[in-house]
């Protein structure tokens, strides 16, 4: 029987080290069903191989020895959902492609080194393609310090190293001391006189300034709305980053009022309608983007209602 010896798998190793393409074992260890998909191509190299068993050990040894030596790469690495879910996905492609490879070119002539020499070119491949989903996700997160650059977006990672997931903080804006502020501090949001940590779930108190510096960073654009006596009135609460994000969000319509701010209504959708406008609707309004789960603020856009002239004569009067 012919074995693979140590020296031998980590030439191959680092061969592909230093092409700088490696996988991502660590994140793919957070997904339950990567085991899964494993055991079931070991399963299936085990019974292909059954009258050569050295090669079905180079095989599982290949895979194993090669998981073993990159996994730090990503080990300090945090990923989105999203991404959690491509590396997934790509990684049963690519098992499977090489599920259909083995069975196709089978070969019971074929040693244990020429096994690992086909299977080289496959785990490069997946490499490459997990290096770019990480990058996909480099550029895919925070989107709300991107176009926009305002407001403040809460996204759930995992993370690499622990499989835990966490929150990962994107705050917008140009106020770096506010920025500082909202990063460094918990992530204290009060609803109804009580305030919890959105990481922990445990009571807190708000960073001195912390409040403030949230409202700070939330507006995003101030529209002005020219409205007719008797014409709908239509506020569009939408910001360009809106699209990026997956959790359901709800819409808080408020209007200013001297030192007052009176609630005008709740909605799911980023539109809201106010029917047969007249001159009591002019004047200066907000509307508050949040999480329907955490009711975590994420933007704001102020509106500025000015009548026209029919609306503005019914003021006078």
């Amino acid at each position: 029987m012919i074995f693979l010896s140590k020296t031998f798998l980590f030439c191959i190793l680092l061969y592909l080290l230093t092409v700088n393409v490696l996988p991502a074992s660590s994140c793919l260890s957070c997904e339950p069903s990567t085991k899964e998909i494993e055991n079931k191509f070991l399963y299936f190299a085990e019974d292909l191989y059954w009258r050569k068993r050295e090669n079905f050990y180079a095989i599982r040894n290949f895979i194993q020895e090669f998981a073993d030596l990159v996994k730090t790469r990503y080990q300090q690495k945090t990923i989105d959902r999203f991404g959690m879910e491509m590396l997934f996905s790509e990684y049963k492609r690519k098992l499977t492609k090489i599920q259909n490879k083995l069975e196709k070119e089978f070969n019971d002539d074929k040693t244990a080194l020429n096994i690992v020499e086909d299977l080289t070119p496959s785990f490069k491949e997946l490499a490459q393609s997990v290096e770019e989903i990480f990058t996909s996700f480099e550029d895919r997160k925070c989107p709300n310090k991107k176009e926009d650059n305002c407001g403040i977006l809460l996204d759930k990672v995992t993370n690499c190293d622990t499989c835990k997931e966490e929150l990962m903080v994107c705050a917008g804006g140009s106020d770096t001391h506010c920025i500082d502020l909202i990063n460094k501090c918990p992530l204290c949001h009060c609803n109804k006189g009580k305030c919890s940590d959105l990481r922990t779930k445990e009571p807190c108190t708000p960073c001195e300034g912390y409040s403030n510096c949230v409202q700070k960073i939330l507006p995003c654009e101030t529209r002005e709305i020219q409205v007719e006596e008797e014409a709908d009135l239509n506020f569009d609460c939408s910001v360009a980053f809106h699209h990026e994000i997956h959790d359901e969000m709800e819409y808080i319509l408020e209007k200013k009022q001297h030192s007052t701010v009176i609630p005008i209504q709740t909605f799911s959708q980023p539109n809201y309608v106010k029917y047969l406008a007249d001159f009591k609707d002019v004047g200066d309004y907000s509307c508050t983007a949040r999480s329907r789960i955490t009711r975590f603020p994420i933007s704001k856009v102020d509106f500025k209602v000015e009548g026209t002239y029919g609306i503005q004569c019914l003021c006078g009067k």
